[in-house]
């Protein structure tokens, strides 16, 4: 029988501590106190975090931070002492922003290549950018020491500690904006959560294709924005296509600078960071004046390539069979290459003979509605508004808050390491509260902060001492430290993930050690009777402290779609469009599924209106062509009809595959039953009385038989058993007049 107690415990004595066993979960504070759903929703969403543009270190930290920059690919280091032999600029006129530098391994004996590149462009349109402070220093003759740090990634700070998010003052209240997962962020929070986005463009360009004069004048041919220029009103480039017919009027020098309807534009958003030309014919480029930019980035690529073959020819000149990294003999070849006249291909098995214009747009992107945020307990969110700080709710200390969630997430996703975090920076921020009102002595803030470290993390504390009472230490430094705590108004704290986790009862001790840490007094704003802003009081104080916030992303601007008549396949059913992609178009124009929208619309539309729709804008070409109709006809004369023409496609290639497995989808029209509900026949007729029912009056009552009208009643009893609400009408012709 196996021992699996034992072989566990066997393997826990092996590893140094219980944070060994962790892996991006090292990322997570109080990993103890969050549900395993959650711990595991947290490893997704921290390979879906946006690399923010001024991303900050968190305030609660792990410890563990600085080993992912010692692991990280986007980080590079001198393997040995390097030499710097030969600096290639890649854009003859902006030298220092695309460049290589050709340096010697002094350790390994060979010669290698780091390219200076601004950003890192991994998928879609998401990717990072590069600090290259190091690099940009560095000029040819220098030397570089082993396990310098030449480029980095800008999610890293100074020492190497990754940073994904930002510190955000946060609270829970509940108000009609952050129902279930909804979120309420500050304008100044969503400056903070700002992220760079890398868009790739790819404009190909045929022979009989004309580059529009949009950014030039009559002196200089200009198609499109350079290296490191903004780009203006979000058109980066435009694509006229030659037409013999038209050519007196659309190749004119005015109209070469104005758009056309007909004109295949390309819209985007930011800064061009980077341009590739790549052409199989360059005779086109000297043929027409349109080109004439085209050809200079062309032939500024040319003189790069020239100048790397050389430089590396050069070396084997002077030095032999040199001996040279996989990387550099990469580009040398592809160099090479092209030099030789190697044709470019793309997407094809045949080389393209055209010229394709490849850019690269940074853009740095706000978050808007819709946007997902989320925290390092899987506490993920949607935000539902972005309102003006002055807007936010106040706290007693005159600060605002900059994230609002709702009260009950946490309840509900079991991950109550937000609390601890929130907890935790409420109370440094009131330490240093107390100690800059009481002006309190350098030591003696020194001791609160230990006795407060000492809660969270003793072996912290113990070297917070160590360090604030070293021998290189003096009273300056130490007085210096608690100006800049108090000018940040937190306690920067590390928490191991487990061994050291918070609990209620850890957090209880805290309060009951620092008696003064009061909650806040916070104030929300209201409208009144008149339509005025006014602050008013809330019933019960308020924990409200920093929190580390991340950006996800999935944005709400990529998944918007606008569809009047969408892209349709060979087959003339609706598909998906890349226009979009390809920035030809602003937004996306696929059409939407049934989804829960329109279950919605159902359910106070009614089912025909919402079907109805759908035939016409999303599986009928009869439909399109009606709506169209509607669209380009005369507006005061619009009928639209859905017919028999009117098919669903999608059924139809259904009815296609059943057909070869001797099958046959049939539409059956089920035709409506009027009638009136809850109608039925009450009563039976009963033969009208020759009089009304006699009215007894008091009289008439002392005279009355009652014998002979109790035996009437027993001759009808069984029929009154039988029929219900059924009786023989009196009259008075049914009486003995005489009795």
């Amino acid at each position: 029988m196996l021992d699996f107690y034992g072989e566990i415990n066997k393997e826990a004595e092996r590893l140094e501590s219980k944070e060994a066993i962790l892996g991006k979960g090292l990322m997570q504070p109080f990993a103890s106190t969050n549900s395993g759903s959650r711990k595991i929703m947290f490893g997704v969403q921290l390979e879906h975090a946006l690399p923010l543009v001024n991303a900050e270190p968190p305030i609660i930290q792990n410890g563990y931070e600085i080993r992912f920059g010692d692991r990280s690919s986007s980080i590079i280091k001198a393997e040995s002492d390097y030499k710097v032999i030969a600096k290639i600029s890649k854009f003859s006129e902006a030298p220092n922003h695309h460049y290589y530098l050709i340096i010697y391994n002094k350790e390994k004996r060979l010669y290698d290549v780091i390219e200076r590149i601004s950003y890192n462009h991994t998928t879609e349109t998401y990717g990072y950018l590069y600090n290259n402070s190091i690099l940009d220093s560095l000029d040819v003759g220098y030397e570089v020491p082993k396990y310098e740090i030449l480029r980095k990634s800008g999610a890293f700070d100074q020492f190497m500690n990754r940073c994904d998010g930002v510190n955000l003052l946060t609270g829970y209240i509940n108000k009609n904006k952050t129902t279930e997962d909804e979120i309420i962020i500050s304008r100044s929070a969503a400056e903070k959560l700002k992220a760079p986005l890398i868009k790739k463009v790819q404009i190909p360009i045929n022979e009989n294709d004309i580059l529009l004069n949009l950014f030039g004048d009559n002196n200089y041919y200009k198609s499109f924005p350079d290296i490191n220029e903004t780009i203006p009103e979000n058109i980066v480039c435009a694509v006229r296509r030659e037409n013999v017919e038209e050519c007196f009027f659309a190749q004119s020098v005015d109209r070469l600078q104005e758009l056309l309807m007909s004109d295949e534009k390309y819209t985007i958003n930011g800064k061009v960071i980077d341009i590739n030309v790549y052409c199989n014919s360059p005779a086109v480029l000297t043929e027409r004046y349109s080109n004439s930019q085209l050809l200079k980035y062309y032939n500024d690529s040319i003189r790069f390539n020239d100048e790397f073959v050389n430089t590396i020819n050069m070396l084997r000149d002077r030095d032999g069979n040199i001996k040279m990294s996989y990387q550099l003999s990469k580009i040398y070849n592809r160099c090479r290459q092209v030099l030789a006249g190697d044709e470019f291909v793309k997407d094809k098995p045949k080389p393209f003979k055209g010229t394709i214009l490849e850019m690269i747009v940074l853009e740095l992107n706000t978050p808007t509605k819709g946007d997902k945020i989320t925290n390092r307990y899987g506490g993920k969110g949607v935000i539902s508004e972005i309102i003006d700080d002055d807007l936010m709710p106040l706290l007693d200390n005159g600060k605002r808050m900059e994230v609002c969630f709702n009260g009950s997430t946490c309840v509900n996703r079991l991950n109550p390491g937000q609390l601890m975090e929130m907890s935790l920076t409420f109370i440094s921020s009131r330490i240093l509260e107390y100690i800059n009102s009481h002006s309190m002595p350098t030591e003696l803030a020194i001791e609160m902060i230990y006795r407060f470290m000492k809660h969270v993390s003793p072996k912290e504390a113990e070297d917070f001492m160590g360090m604030m009472y070293g021998a290189d230490v003096t009273d300056i430094d130490r007085t210096w430290y608690i100006d800049q705590c108090i000018e940040d108004g937190y306690i920067y704290l590390s928490n191991k993930p487990i061994t050291e986790s918070m609990s209620l009862d850890k957090l209880n001790e805290i309060y009951k050690e620092f008696p003064f840490i009061k909650q806040y007094d916070i104030h929300t704003l209201i409208k009144d009777s008149n339509g005025n802003n006014r602050y008013i009081k809330g019933r019960r104080p308020l924990v409200c402290g920093k929190m580390y916030i991340y950006r996800l992303k999935q944005y709400a601007e990529e998944k918007f779609s606008v569809t009047s008549l969408s892209a349709t396949n060979i087959r003339n059913e609706n598909t998906r469009s890349k226009a979009n992609k390809n920035y030809r178009i602003p937004h996306a124009n696929t059409p939407i599924q049934f989804g829960d929208m329109e279950i919605t619309h159902m359910n106070h539309m009614g089912p025909e209106a919402v079907i109805e729709a759908l035939m016409i804008h999303s599986v009928s070409p009869q439909g399109r062509r009606l709506y169209e109709k509607a669209l380009t006809g005369d507006p005061y004369n619009v009928n639209i009809v859905l017919d028999g023409e009117s098919k669903n496609r999608k059924a139809e290639i259904l009815n296609a595959y059943l057909k070869t497995m001797g099958l046959k989808l049939v539409f059956r029209k089920v035709p409506k039953v009027k009638g009136r509900a809850f109608t039925t026949k009450a009563f039976t007729s009963i033969p009208k009385p020759k009089k009304a029912f006699f009215h007894i009056s008091d009289e008439e009552m002392k005279t009355l038989n009652l014998d002979y009208l109790a035996k009437l009643y027993e001759e009808n009893i069984e029929l009154a058993n039988k029929r219900a609400f059924i009786t023989k009408a009196f009259s008075d012709s049914d009486i003995d007049e005489e009795k």
